[in-house]
């Protein structure tokens, strides 16, 4: 059994860890203790037992040695005598904004909990999975709080999720919901984030925490290429394999915002969630709001673990099972190999050379429809160009599927071009403020999704696509951000519950969509890794996580985003060179080595190769085929990384008898000496044969020692290593 209760305590147990939560004084619901297993239920003694001065109480006759601004909650609301940044704020009926939660009942429940009307974590088959739920009251009024956490045994993860319930008789309105708090008796942590913009997503910022509030939030109605959904805490001292870490992600994908204060005592309080800046939802009489599930791990062996924690929690528990450790096609996108320069006969051409090479699936991506020959028409249309392509979807995906390939397509369909007979017939369905001049972006404006009638016919069009031909792919856009958000669907009131609306309304659209085709393989992209959560990842395994896909770029935003998410979920290609993005140019290998970390594919005309590079593509293909389940379903280690100079990784199969080894040289200077890279995966009990070489190493010398890195490696070269052990 996973959680126990004794005495008001409540201990929730996963294979390697303990969260103690307390019933404490006056009802208030305390933290006590998220780490490293722990034997003892009541861990109350932590609480802090100082006299202040100077702070206030509900009442003069209370224990003076009991401070509510002190105290580690579990869900703290503003408007009482906490004085820190708290996880919900309500305007209650009466117009004030003050609330005092109280613990009212609980429940211990068999299995995971849906998180109605949003992505969240599921069984998948699992058992040994509890739910914790503790509901809370407002002293004063009728206003409730169901938490929920809910116990992933196996993959030491716990998610958690709130219900705020109104049985009052008017209504109230949420202004801030937080979807996960935890209160820590320690700031002495290091703060990791995840930050970059177009073309540099998600690289590796880390800083101590410090006395004030610190974090980040994202307004755009995205989870946006600025600030990722997932977040770490870590000893200042922790590395990939020593010292405490503790990982968070936030089920969304919309506007989120994760603060971290330390306040005067050296306290940490920690809450994600849903953005509260200009955020305000009605919960009229008997209803409910629900937030995002957030989950969370911790690891006592550093950062490493810790991202292996969350990697099989998302392949087990967000991935839908439909693709739970399924290989998926491997690729070619006709983007920088045509642009919009395409017909019938060059992506069929196109098809032929990808499966001689063993490519299983051709992706068209724009410029298929309506009169789309750059980016400034057609959004919204999506009707086939019979002129560039006579027969249509159904001819093309059939030409292509008899040269044995499956076939795939780009869409953007949450979005409206002015310049389309969709906006010409109904202008009123982008999003606008009614009086103010509308912002365009990329030559295009985001459809009011939030409207009913504008919801189905995102449905309906993209459902005639896809029901039209053979088409086993979509890749799903989504290129600009919201802006003068409103919808004359919601009430003047209620326009504060746009942003979210939005969100809920394409998770109703992507639902309908993949209930119609359940075998559709969904990749989502928005400005290329600009909505890369694990929201998305419910809806579709795969996400493209940059358009630039220069290799030597590529090794900080995939090192980065493997810091909490699994390499099997991230779009990762062989481009052209000179790179689109950066003109680089970099070995074939090179490009090669870098893309395996992810769903391997290719954005180059291969048509236009010489005889060499093709051979040697479809070497890598069947490379890449062999060793599949090894990258996307074995356990992932970040290894030496000099930023800019040299990095490594490795795969390990979850026996550690299998190695993948990858190292790259990105600069070399004058006169360097050799690198060894040690492999913390290797099992210090077995002996290892390397491939290539036939050399044979015992695992304990892997993990101290490593392989050596000659000097004459080289610049932008790299290798790979194979390790299998004897039998």
């Amino acid at each position: 059994m996973a959680i126990f209760f004794k005495d008001g305590c409540f201990k929730l147990d996963t294979k390697n860890t303990t969260y103690s939560i307390k019933i404490a004084d006056y009802g208030y619901v305390m933290h006590g203790y998220y780490g490293k297993t722990i034997s003892d239920i009541d861990v109350g003694y932590v609480y802090p037992a100082v006299k202040r001065s100077y702070v206030a109480s509900v009442k003069e006759d209370w224990d003076m040695m009991f401070r509510i601004n002190d105290a580690p909650q579990e869900y703290s609301a503003f408007g009482g005598a906490d004085f820190r940044t708290t996880a919900l704020r309500i305007k209650q009926a009466d117009g004030s904004r003050a609330a005092d939660l109280r613990y009212f009942s609980h429940e211990i429940i068999d299995g995971a909990v849906e998180v109605e009307g949003l992505p969240h974590a599921t069984e998948n088959g699992c058992e040994n999975i509890k739910t914790l739920k503790i509901i809370l009251k407002d002293a004063a009024t009728d206003v409730f709080v169901n938490m929920y956490y809910t116990v992933f045994e196996e993959t030491d993860v716990i998610a958690r999720f709130n219900e705020i319930i109104n049985k009052g008789e008017e209504s109230i309105f949420v202004e801030k919901a937080a979807s996960l708090q935890l209160d820590m008796q320690c700031s002495d942590y290091d703060f990791i984030t995840l930050a970059g913009a177009w073309a540099k997503e998600r690289h590796i910022k880390r800083r101590p925490l410090s006395v004030g509030t610190q974090g980040h939030s994202v307004h755009c109605g995205t989870t946006s290429h600025q600030f990722s959904t997932f977040f770490a805490l870590c000893d200042k001292n922790a590395d990939e394999n020593v010292g405490d870490a503790f990982g968070f992600h936030l089920v969304y994908s919309g506007n989120h915002k994760t603060e971290i204060e330390v306040e005067q005592f050296g306290n940490a309080r920690i809450l994600t969630g849903i953005n509260d800046e200009g955020f305000s939802w009605e919960i009229k009489q008997n209803d409910k709001f629900t937030t995002p599930e957030a989950f969370m791990t911790f690891s006592g062996e550093g950062l490493g673990q810790m991202s292996r924690n969350l990697h099989e929690f998302i392949i087990r528990h967000i991935f839908r099972p439909k693709w739970h450790n399924v290989r998926r096609p491997l690729l070619i996108n006709n983007w920088e190999a045509t642009y919009f320069d395409f017909n019938y006969e060059k992506l069929v051409s196109l098809a032929e050379t990808a499966g001689k090479l063993g490519i299983e699936l051709l992706v068209m991506d724009d410029g298929w429809f309506g009169k789309r020959e750059d980016d400034r028409t057609s959004l919204g249309d999506w009707v086939v160009n019979t002129e560039k392509l006579p027969g249509g979807l159904e001819r093309l995906a059939k030409g292509v599927n008899e040269k044995g390939v499956k076939f795939g397509i780009w869409m953007e369909p949450e979005m409206i071009s002015e310049d389309s007979d969709l906006y010409r017939a109904h202008p009123d369905w982008a999003i606008a403020v009614p009086g103010r001049e509308k912002t365009i972006g990329r030559n295009q404006y985001v459809l009011d999704i939030v409207r009913d009638e504008v919801k189905q016919y995102v449905i309906d069009a993209v459902s005639c696509v896809l029901a039209g031909a053979n088409i086993e792919y979509l890749k799903w856009d989504m290129n600009r951000y919201l802006t003068e958000v409103y919808s004359l669907s919601l009430s003047k009131d209620n326009q504060g519950e746009y942003f979210h609306r939005y969100v809920l309304s394409l998770y109703q659209i992507l639902d309908a969509i993949i209930t119609k085709f359940p075998d559709l393989l969904i990749e989502h992209c928005s400005g290329g890794g600009g909505r890369f959560d694990t929201g998305m990842l419910y809806y579709s395994p795969q996400i493209w996580t940059s358009d630039d896909t220069d290799a030597h770029e590529r090794i900080e935003i995939q090192r980065g985003t493997s810091l909490g998410f699994p390499i099997t979920c991230m779009g990762s290609h062989v481009s052209a060179v000179p790179n689109h993005q950066t003109g680089r140019v970099t070995p074939l290998d090179t490009r090669e080595n870098v893309a395996y970390s992810g769903t391997f594919g290719y954005e180059l005309d291969i048509t236009a190769l010489t005889d060499d590079e093709r051979a040697a593509i479809a070497e890598q293909c069947a490379f890449y085929k062999e060793n599949y389940n090894l990258i996307n379903n074995g356990d992932y280690y970040r290894l030496l990384h000099i930023p800019g100079e040299f990095s490594s990784w490795c795969f390990a199969s979850k026996d550690k008898k299998e190695i993948l080894l990858f190292c790259v040289q990105l600069q070399s200077g004058a006169n360097d000496g050799n690198k060894f890279v040690k492999i913390p995966a290797a099992d210090k009990n077995l002996r290892y044969e390397e491939a290539e070489t036939n050399q044979t190493y015992f695992g304990d010398t892997l993990n101290n020692i490593g392989i050596c890195i000659p000097y004459e490696f080289g610049e932008r070269t790299s290798f790979s290593r194979h390790f299998k052990a004897e039998k």
